[in-house]
């Protein structure tokens, strides 16, 4: 129940539908976490002993971050626990690993990515609030730590629709204007004049939801933003086809999980069952339900991943990884929006593999 509901259904659903097109002979068993974020008050450790009661070997979950930290400052942990959310900090715990969509690891993979196409200086643009400046402060972080230069970064209001106040300063356009004016009083006369960018700029990171990515995509074109490329995160798709929506996102490009590419998916039996049911809202929470699948392929994997930073596992989410605070990582696959729509770039995507 709660806030959470929807998403917690498309997950168990992906985990669920995973585990009858697996061999396993596990048995599955649901327990519901309550967690008062107003008061911090939860069942989650008297739920986590109720499990190790009945005789559980590991744990799913729990979603909301509130239950994920009374895990991590619990005494010890008896059984692993794969919890479906990732807390800020990267200390480790014994048995607790962490496995979620945080934005953070959409931006990271942002900066490794431009990193691997070898650009060395960057903008960026990002929505002025709290979601905005957690991810931007991800890029920037991974950005400067790859040795990459940040040029500039620039804010805008995600509830006006005109960015010119931000897109012009980000582009070096004002700039050039001014430079203008100055010959102008210099020369006494007035020339022809066609404003330009700067001229130092390797790419964009753009962070921005579909509607305002609709938005912003056409205005840095007109802006003349040019032939710059312009990478963005996951969150500004929907995750579904919509080609006369995305027109205006085309040469953006973004890293989404293999699940969102059917070319990828359509090998996977728990992607088809799931599709092919038709449950409520699929194409919609399609990223939830392939962490929800993932989540019940990564349990055999847990020991492996854990003890070998070089042991990788392709699945619904992407390349997957546990780092040494016991986090999954995610390397996404790669496309970019042509015709308004969504095309995989040749050698950038990732196998999903049916344990």
């Amino acid at each position: 129940s709660g806030p959470y509901k929807s998403a917690a259904d498309a997950i168990k659903r992906g985990i669920v539908t995973a585990h009858s097109n697996s061999s396993s002979n596990a048995r599955l068993h649901f327990f519901a976490v309550d967690t008062d974020r107003g008061t911090g008050i939860s069942n989650v450790l008297q739920q986590y002993q109720q499990a190790i009661n009945i005789g559980a070997n590991l744990v799913i979950g729990p979603l909301d971050k509130e239950s994920v930290q009374i895990l991590a400052n619990a005494d010890n942990l008896n059984i692993p626990v794969l919890a479906l959310n990732r807390l800020a900090n990267d200390s480790h715990k014994t048995n607790l690993y962490q496995f979620g969509l945080a934005p953070e690891d959409d931006a990271i993979a942002v900066a490794n990515y431009a990193n691997e196409k070898n650009y060395h200086r960057a903008l960026v643009l990002a929505p002025e609030n709290d979601w905005g400046n957690r991810i931007a402060t991800a890029f920037r972080t991974q950005w400067l730590n790859n040795g990459g230069i940040l040029l500039r970064q620039a804010s805008y209001d995600p509830k006006q629709n005109d960015f010119a106040s931000s897109i012009q300063p980000l582009l070096g356009i004002e700039v050039s204007k001014q430079r203008y004016q100055s010959l102008k009083q210099r020369l006494g006369t007035s020339f022809e004049f066609d404003p330009r960018r700067r001229q130092d700029i390797d790419f964009i990171f753009l962070v921005a939801k579909p509607l305002k990515a609709r938005q912003l995509v056409p205005q840095l074109k007109f802006h003349r933003s040019g032939k710059l490329p312009i990478l963005a995160t996951s969150h500004a798709y929907a995750g579904y086809d919509n080609s006369q929506q995305n027109i205006d996102l085309n040469n953006l490009i973004i890293g989404d999980m293999p699940w969102v590419f059917s070319d990828l998916a359509i090998t996977d039996p728990t992607y088809i069952d799931l599709h092919t049911s038709s449950p409520e809202h699929f194409e919609q929470l399609v990223r939830l339900y392939a962490l929800g699948a993932d989540a019940f392929r990564l349990l055999p994997e847990l020991n492996q991943l854990s003890h070998s930073p070089v042991s990788q596992f392709n699945g619904a989410t992407g390349i997957l990884a546990i780092n040494q605070s016991g986090q999954v990582t995610r390397k996404p696959s790669w496309a970019k929006f042509k015709s308004g729509l969504i095309t995989l770039l040749p050698n950038e995507s990732s196998t999903i593999v049916i344990p």
